[in-house]
């Protein structure tokens, strides 16, 4: 894998459809994608030579920048399909449930179901070349489960099939430090659908779940037993995959699962009360089985997908949507993705893409956005972040940045680090901050509130006034 930072010559296209990297073998397909500050990457899956399901073991396999893979067998003894992935503040990995039995397991005369849940309750640290199993179990097994991060470094577990194949009705919350789970057992969320609901914190203690399908969005309190109410069952939100860019605020474009492509894109604002939805600009392509990825400018980045027929078309074009321009098709990757793949951003402001098992594909590509190219095709002299420091003693407080040479600078991002499955992102939030410059010096408010900002591990990008973003420096909040 290329190191950290480094961009390639191209020719001009660059500048305006960006430019995809040769293709970097990865050792296993990376159907759950976890990134860690500093870019190396975390993945998990299938072997190649069995690449539709393992339910009798659990392979890991790590990648960083300027490095080569490196594969874990036999980290777990659980089915490595269709856990909920996320990154916790203090840099571990949470998994959640998992696969205890696929068709590929059954006699043809076995009429049981034909999916169920397993309970993985686990953790990933780096350096690891296994599992580290949390102090007790989940209240349910689950496949297909979604990991939200709460207040105090707590998780809800949302959604999936149990060890009988009937889907959970009920989340629980998780303690990261302890492993104690409390059940809201007032919380009847079946209507939400079990396949990774699409989730976002709008308050403490408080989620919006929408519908795998469309249909009427779900507020969660999540203190005590729990409690869910509907909100505006009028709102238009397609079943796409979603990309944070803002506050609370994200952009849901195309299909999501077993369903024909879909050119629909909407943008959503979340909030307690209602869910406010506003038509955009279709894409240019009618995706399913694709990624959304949210880039330091506040752009979004479609990657892979087909458009969900039978005999399905693969798009190898990337789109780029761009709020006050819609979307634009960009240059091609070499590989076709389709179900199963997955896309995050690494710190330097690049998007890696990986997996899928319609076609299998163990080999990942990294996508170099326009802005890293100047008109000619040649690498832009990015704006360098020599050092940082907090104003302060809280986790929260202000960041102060030390830039290496006196950039003006046009906006200053938070992202947090990314966790990805199934179209689904349980990590990755966009903040633009409010920052005041003096000379190479930044001061950068980090919000207080937790519902858009949640706990984690971000990074700080600095964007010049050309667009070009930095190397970013990760900061913990929360």
């Amino acid at each position: 894998m290329p190191a950290l930072g480094y961009v390639p010559a191209a020719t001009a296209n660059a500048a305006s459809n960006g430019l995809w990297s040769s293709p970097i073998e990865t050792g296993l397909v990376g159907i759950h994608l976890n990134v860690f500050s500093d870019g190396q990457m975390m993945y998990y899956g299938a072997h190649v030579e069995n690449s539709t399901a393992n339910t009798k073991s659990f392979s890991i396999a790590t990648l960083s920048p300027g490095q080569s893979f490196s594969v874990f067998p036999e980290a777990i003894d659980v089915g490595s399909f269709c856990t909920g992935n996320i990154n916790l503040p203090d840099g571990r990995v949470l998994l959640t449930g998992g696969t205890s039995s696929f068709p590929v397991d059954k006699d043809e005369n076995d009429d049981s179901p034909r999916y169920t849940g397993a309970n993985l309750f686990a953790t990933y640290s780096k350096g690891q070349t296994k599992l580290q199993k949390m102090p007790g179990n989940l209240a349910f097994s689950r496949w297909y489960p979604t990991n939200v991060m709460l207040n105090d470094r707590r998780v809800v577990v949302i959604g999936g099939l149990d060890d009988k194949g009937k889907p959970v009705a009920f989340p629980e919350v998780v303690n990261t430090r302890t492993g104690e789970t409390r059940v809201l057992d007032r919380a009847d969320l079946s209507a939400a659908g079990f396949s990774y609901p699409r989730s976002v914190k709008v308050a403490d203690n408080k989620l919006v779940v929408l519908s795998r399908n469309e249909g009427a969005p779900y507020l969660l309190t999540t203190t005590g037993r729990g409690t869910v109410q509907t909100l505006n069952k009028e709102a238009d939100i397609p079943s796409g995959p979603m990309a944070s860019i803002g506050a609370n605020s994200y952009l849901v474009a195309g299909s999501r699962g077993n369903r024909l492509g879909d050119k629909s894109t909407r943008i959503v604002e979340f909030s307690e009360s209602r869910v406010k939805v506003a038509n955009a600009a279709n894409m240019v392509r009618a995706r399913t089985y694709h990624e959304l990825t949210t880039l330091p400018d506040g752009s979004v980045l479609a990657t892979g997908g087909t458009d969900g027929k039978d005999q399905p078309s693969h798009f190898l074009d990337a789109e780029l949507w761009v709020k006050s321009k819609g979307w634009k098709t960009m240059s091609s990757a070499s590989l076709r993705r389709g179900y199963h793949t997955t896309a995050a951003l690494l710190p330097d402001a690049t998007v890696i893409t990986m997996g899928s098992t319609r076609p299998t594909q163990t080999q990942a590509e990294i996508f170099y956005p326009p802005y890293l190219f100047n008109s000619q095709g040649i690498p832009k002299t990015r704006p360098t972040i020599e050092s940082w420091g907090r104003i302060g003693t809280d986790d929260r407080a202000a960041i102060s940045l030390v830039l290496k040479d006196n950039v003006s600078v046009k906006s200053v991002a938070l992202i947090r680090t990314g966790a990805v499955t199934h179209q689904t992102s349980m990590g990755q939030t966009f903040f633009a901050a409010n920052f005041a410059q003096n000379g190479k010096n930044i001061t950068v408010n980090v919000s207080q509130n937790t519902s858009i900002l949640p706990a984690g591990v971000y990074w700080v990008f600095v964007i010049d006034q050309s667009g070009t973003p930095s190397i970013a420096t990760a900061v913990r909040v929360g």
